[in-house]
């Protein structure tokens, strides 16, 4: 702990944060947060859960075993079950892929949905 009340563990510098864990972190039962997460690196595990605005989000899905899938979007609102929402920028240019199904090489396009509206099967 420095002279203002913030924690390191690993380091003596946590730099102004409340908690700086400088090092390899393990966590039994979970994280809860109430503002943001900024990870610098790769999200890894079994599952994640979230709720609210996910901003600035590029994210690569990978490691689904033969009987998950690799991305499960669902909706628990029966009433206005919306799911999924591609919108693409002001004046895009047509033709880029806004969804893509290939085959595991990706050479082979079973289905696309170009911004600009064309659908190729």
């Amino acid at each position: 702990m420095d002279d203002t009340n913030d924690v390191g563990i690993g380091t003596t510098t946590p730099g102004g944060y409340k908690l700086y864990v400088n090092g390899t972190s393990f966590f039994k039962d979970g994280v809860e947060l109430d503002s943001s997460l900024d990870v610098d690196g790769a999200l890894t595990g079994n599952s994640a859960t979230f709720s609210g605005a996910l901003t600035g989000l590029r994210a690569a899905f990978t490691g689904a075993n033969g009987t998950n899938f690799a991305l499960h979007l669902k909706n628990t609102t029966a009433a206005n079950p919306y799911t999924c929402w591609i919108e693409e920028p002001n004046l895009a240019v047509a033709g880029y892929p806004l969804l893509t199904v290939t085959s595991n090489s990706g050479t082979t396009e079973y289905l696309r949905l170009d911004s600009g509206g064309k659908l190729k099967l």
